[in-house]
């Protein structure tokens, strides 16, 4: 399945693939960067495929059932990023918390060593 989302991700010019795998791996995914890029194109056409058929088995014309489905496909997309982009800023604010007491320990290593 995953050479499957991999060959998906593959259809991608290489440095959207690259920025893709870049903002994937900032947010701790350890995902290989081709499938990355198979899910963030899956994951609107499947969306949008189930809102359609969803509205429509409401009984809602096929025009708005489009209209809703493609609202759905870009709410449900952009809250998917959302995510993503507070799962880096999380990961960075880790970081910097811990910066400080490291740099300070590191700096009292090497004062220690060059006496």
């Amino acid at each position: 399945m995953e050479e499957v989302i991999a060959t998906i991700g593959r259809l991608l010019p290489r440095k959207y693939v690259k920025k893709i795998g870049e903002t994937s791996s900032a947010a701790g995914f350890t995902i290989h960067e081709e499938v990355a890029s198979g899910i963030a194109i899956l994951i609107p056409i499947v969306t949008f495929i189930i809102s359609l058929i969803a509205f429509l088995l409401a009984n809602f014309s096929a025009l708005w059932s489009f209209i809703f489905s493609i609202l759905v496909t870009i709410i449900l997309c952009g809250a998917f990023y959302e995510v993503i982009i507070l799962k880096i800023d999380e990961r960075k604010k880790a970081v910097e918390d811990v910066l400080p007491d490291y740099l300070q320990l590191a700096a009292a290593n090497i004062r220690a060593g060059m006496q």
